[in-house]
């Protein structure tokens, strides 16, 4: 009995932090004035950069350059979302969807030998 109840505790406890970072994750929306670098306030619509576990969306028309290694949930692309063309490796890490929309970009063009990363562990990648 003793080991059932350790069983449906663990399950609880997982189930519960798996909630609250859906809760506590916000989206956060490229500026629909041509982008910028990702970590710059000034890029996001709101003036705040995204935290680790947010949602991103770039809107059309703007480009947003990873100039750090970020961890998101979900990624939604209708402009161009593009590793910092520079010699410093970056990776992106994304637990949830990533969605590259019809006339979206994820661009991963260096002219450095540089080793960018894609760390996914998300239940979809979808390119409309």
């Amino acid at each position: 009995m003793g080991m059932q109840k350790n069983y449906f505790s663990s399950v609880y406890f997982v189930f519960l932090i798996l909630l609250c970072n859906s809760l506590f994750s916000a989206v956060k929306t490229s500026n629909g004035t041509g982008g910028g670098n990702y970590t710059t306030g000034a890029s996001w619509t709101g003036g705040v950069a995204p935290a680790s576990g947010d949602d991103i969306v770039i809107q059309t028309g703007d480009i947003v350059t990873i100039n750090s290694n970020i961890t998101v949930t979900n990624i939604s692309i209708s402009g161009t979302l593009r590793y910092g063309n520079n010699s410093t490796a970056r990776t992106v890490t994304c637990s949830g969807t990533i969605t590259i929309n019809s006339g979206g970009t994820f661009d991963v063009t260096v002219s450095s030998n540089t080793n960018h990363i894609l760390t996914y562990s998300g239940a979809s990648l979808i390119n409309n």
